[in-house]
C-alpha cells in the first residue's frame, strides 16, 4: 500500500499523471532523474490466456501479439491503476 502511494508521488513530482500508462509514467520518472538513468526492461507483460488457434493444419498458429518488455515498476503501475481503489483514491474520471 505504501509503495503505491510512494510511486504515485514520484510520478506526479516528475510531471506525470495518474492517468498515464505504466510505460509513460516510468519514462517520465526516468527522464526526471536524468543522467542516463533507466530501469531494466526485463518483464514481459502478462498475455491473455486463450486457446491455441490452428491454421488449418495440425500445427497451432504462432502468437501474433508480441509486446515489448516493461520495467517492473511499469507493470506494477498498470496493475495498480486498474484497481477500483486506485481510481477512487486518485480521482480517475474526475475533472
Amino acid at each position: 500500500m505504501h509503495l503505491a502511494a510512494w510511486l504515485h508521488e514520484l510520478v506526479i513530482l516528475s510531471g506525470g499523471s495518474f492517468r498515464d500508462s505504466g510505460n509513460v509514467a516510468i519514462a517520465r520518472l526516468e527522464e526526471h532523474v536524468g543522467g542516463g538513468f533507466a530501469l531494466a526492461q526485463d518483464v514481459d507483460p502478462p498475455q491473455p490466456v486463450s486457446a491455441p488457434r490452428t491454421t488449418g493444419s495440425d500445427e497451432p498458429a504462432a502468437a501474433s501479439t508480441a509486446t515489448a518488455p516493461k520495467s517492473k515498476l511499469a507493470v506494477l503501475w498498470d496493475v495498480l491503476a486498474a484497481r477500483s481503489s486506485w481510481q477512487k483514491v486518485f480521482g480517475v474520471g474526475a475533472i
